[in-house]
C-alpha cells in the first residue's frame, strides 16, 4: 500500500485505529465516572465541564506524547503538575479534587496501555476504578455532610441587616 505523505507526515497511519478505540474506551468510563456516578450525587455542572475536558486533553495528550517514546515518568510528571494546579485555583472540596485526580488517573491510563498490559487487565482496572466509587458514593458512604450556598446580590445589605437595632444576627454551620 503506497503512503501518502503531506510535508513528510504521513496523512494516514494504522495506529489511528487503536487510538480510536482506546478513546473509546477512555469515553466509556469517563461518562459513568462523571455523568452517571457523580453528576447525579453532586449537581455541580461547572465541574462537568472542567471533568470532561481534563480527561481528554490528558488523554490526548499522553497518546501524542508517548508516540514520541517518553518514559511513563513523564506521565506521573504531568498527574503532579495538574495535581499541584489545585493550589493555584480557587478552593474546591476534597471530593471533587478527587474526582479530579481519578479523571486525570483514567485518561494517563487509558493512554498509555499498550502491549505490555492485556486488554483484560485495563478493564479489569477501569471497572474497579467505577465500581469502588460507585459503592463508596452510593453504598457504603452515605451523605454525612450538606452544604446551603448562599448568593447575595447585594452585600452592602448584609451588613446593614446585622447592625440593625432589636435584630440579631445568628449562623450557623451544618
Amino acid at each position: 500500500m503506497m503512503t501518502m505523505k503531506l510535508f513528510g507526515m504521513r496523512v494516514f497511519h494504522e495506529d489511528m485505529w487503536e487510538l480510536l478505540f482506546k478513546f473509546g474506551l477512555n469515553a466509556i468510563v469517563l461518562f459513568v465516572l462523571i455523568r452517571l456516578i457523580y453528576y447525579p450525587i453532586h449537581r455541580k455542572k461547572d465541574y462537568l465541564f472542567t471533568y470532561f475536558l481534563f480527561n481528554i486533553l490528558i488523554f490526548f495528550l499522553c497518546v501524542l506524547l508517548n508516540n514520541v517514546k517518553l518514559s511513563t515518568g513523564f506521565a506521573f510528571g504531568l498527574f503532579a503538575i495538574f495535581s499541584i494546579l489545585r493550589y493555584r485555583t480557587e478552593q474546591i472540596s476534597i471530593k471533587d479534587m478527587t474526582y479530579l485526580l481519578a479523571v486525570i488517573a483514567v485518561a494517563v491510563m487509558n493512554a498509555l496501555f499498550g502491549k505490555k498490559v492485556s486488554l483484560v487487565e485495563l478493564l479489569f482496572t477501569d471497572g474497579t476504578i467505577l465500581l469502588v466509587t460507585y459503592v463508596l458514593e452510593h453504598v457504603w458512604l452515605t451523605r454525612h455532610e450538606a452544604m446551603r450556598q448562599s448568593i447575595y446580590e447585594r452585600i452592602d445589605l448584609v451588613g446593614r441587616a446585622a447592625e440593625a437595632p432589636g435584630r440579631t444576627c445568628a449562623t450557623a454551620s451544618v
